[in-house]
């Protein structure tokens, strides 16, 4: 990735990634249409790529129903609100979910939230790590999942690596929660 973004490479090294992914999903698609992929989107997608619909050509030629894929952005990266929104409303149009990624870490936009309207919210591993024993970050978190829910959002509880966090999470009513290994 440090090679590709050297030599401008990185967005056809993102394309290629998500080519991959989605070739790699169809056979599971094709035996369970219920199954869902989550495909991260390089902010540099999002800036240069909006109007090329390579993304999309890709999902029609494996045959893959677009509302059985998760686009997560990480929306802190894209500085121009206006080029974010028409994103979304591009891909939503085609039936695709919109999760913002990693909310709660650094300088989070909450503006964008009523801007991007988000199918899911994927709360930062700052904000789940070590929840179970820390009160300011268990009043965030439900804060954080309370807004999302009442937006129409579900939540992802990202980075749980303990048993306690994942109860904690679940008892803060979090929708899904997402292991991680260091």
């Amino acid at each position: 990735i440090e090679e590709a973004e050297k030599y401008g490479l990185i967005l056809e090294l993102d394309r290629l990634f998500r080519k991959k992914s989605l070739e790699n999903f169809r056979d599971f698609h094709a035996k369970n249409k219920q199954m869902l992929l989550s495909v991260n989107i390089d902010s540099n997608a999002i800036r240069t790529g909006l109007g090329s619909k390579h993304f999309l050509k890709n999902v029609e030629k494996c045959r893959i129903d677009p509302s059985c894929i998760i686009m997560e952005i990480l929306e802190s990266e894209v500085e121009d609100i206006n080029i974010l929104v028409d994103f979304v409303k591009v891909y939503r149009s085609q039936g695709f979910m919109i999760a913002m990624d990693d909310f709660g870490a650094g300088f989070s936009n909450w503006d964008r939230i009523i801007k991007l309207k988000p199918d899911i919210i994927k709360l930062d591993i700052s904000i789940i790590r070590d929840i179970d024993s820390d009160f300011f970050k268990q009043e965030v978190a439900r804060s954080l999942i309370k807004l999302s829910h009442n937006t129409g959002s579900l939540v992802i509880a990202e980075g749980i690596e303990t048993e306690d966090e994942a109860l904690k999470m679940l008892e803060l009513n979090a929708d899904i929660l997402q292991g991680f290994r260091r």
